[in-house]
């Protein structure tokens, strides 16, 4: 019975070293006001007593986990929370351990990267994998390793950054190093954009940005994006911004750090049809970030075109100036498949003041 006991709390110890997973935008302070609060989802699995098995309690936030555990993810409280008292776990009853893989599921694909902390345990490798749509087009992976010897143990928390347009899935997998080994997942945050530019993105013929902080008077802040005569654009990639499909307009500096970000929620609202080739934003209220209106149109070589009018309080104000902003700038419009982007350069600038940044391609 002693031989037991002294077991069982090996293993429970060994369990307290699971992953807290924390996706989140990271922005340098005093770099960037962010989107409002609304604009981000934000999952701590607190609302929850430990011992719940979760699946679709968060489907109104639209995400919802899985794992082939028995009984599914299940949350623990056992101090290892990134924000306690819980976390989410594939815990094996055998073992104790989160050994079983975590499947999170976006039920609209998401305009942004996702940004995680993850925690391995003793000489395990975690695999973070993000998947499009189809849950077979892999956009990125992650796999952090720790083996025996110093950092290994408790809170052992990796940072990385999962990115690529639409993110449909993220699963986490561990290959044990030894038995007890296991993984856990915290504090999710969905943001509109990407820690990082995203790839593959179609580029315009012309472009044009203009960013305008009127420091005695926010009300009279601007923003004016233009992208004209870009590449080839089928309607079906602009997805239906009228029910489901919501845009996002990201700004990075020259050192790819998110510098401006304006989401643009989905919604027949806010949206509507431009015949069949496209669909038009508008809002009066410049509720959401500012966003005042904003087209988007399919077309061939040369026709396709988008253009993205925002102002007011709402608006996030980046750092301008020459000594503050790092060019190249690249802007990206994103939503769940699609990637329009244009990149000033010196080169490009018209005017780049402490008030405002100007700049043509």
């Amino acid at each position: 019975m002693e031989i037991e006991s002294k077991q069982t709390l090996a293993a429970r110890f060994i369990f307290s070293i699971l992953i807290s997973v924390v996706i989140m935008v990271v922005v340098s302070p005093g770099q960037l006001r962010t989107a409002r609060a609304d604009d981000v989802v934000t999952i701590d699995f607190d609302s929850y007593p430990a011992g719940t098995f979760i699946a679709t309690q968060y489907s109104s936030l639209g995400v919802t986990f899985s794992s082939p555990a028995p009984g599914g993810p299940q949350l623990v409280d056992n101090g290892e929370a990134s924000s306690p008292p819980n976390y989410l776990a594939g815990v094996d009853p055998m073992t104790e351990a989160g050994t079983f893989p975590i499947v999170m599921d976006l039920a609209v694909p998401r305009p942004n990267g996702i940004e995680v902390t993850l925690v391995s345990v003793g000489s395990a490798t975690v695999t973070a994998t993000a998947l499009a749509s189809d849950l077979v087009t892999v956009l990125d992976t992650i796999v952090v390793t720790h083996g025996s010897g110093a950092g290994v143990g408790f809170g052992n928390h990796d940072p990385i950054a999962l990115n690529g347009v639409g993110i449909a899935r993220v699963r986490f997998d561990i290959t044990q190093g030894a038995v007890l080994d296991g993984v856990g997942i915290d504090d999710v945050v969905l943001s509109p954009c990407p820690t990082m530019p995203a790839s593959g993105c179609k580029n315009a013929g012309k472009s044009m940005l203009l960013l305008q902080e009127e420091t005695a008077d926010h009300s009279k802040d601007k923003l004016l994006w233009k992208w004209i005569k870009g590449q080839a654009i089928d309607i079906g990639e602009l997805g239906d911004p009228t029910a489901a499909t919501s845009y996002a307009f990201c700004v990075f500096d020259g050192a790819n750090k998110l510098i401006d970000q304006v989401e643009l929620p989905a919604g027949d609202s806010l949206w509507s049809a431009t015949g069949s080739t496209g669909f038009k934003y508008s809002d009066a209220s410049l509720a959401h970030d500012g966003a005042k209106s904003a087209l988007v149109k399919s077309g061939g070589a040369g026709k396709a075109k988008s253009v993205l009018k925002g102002a007011g309080v709402n608006l996030p104000r980046p750092p301008l100036g020459m000594s503050t902003l790092t060019l190249p700038l690249t802007t990206q419009l994103i939503n769940g498949s699609a990637c329009l982007q244009a990149t000033f350069d010196t080169s490009s600038v018209v005017k780049n003041t402490s008030d405002q940044f100007k700049a043509k391609e």
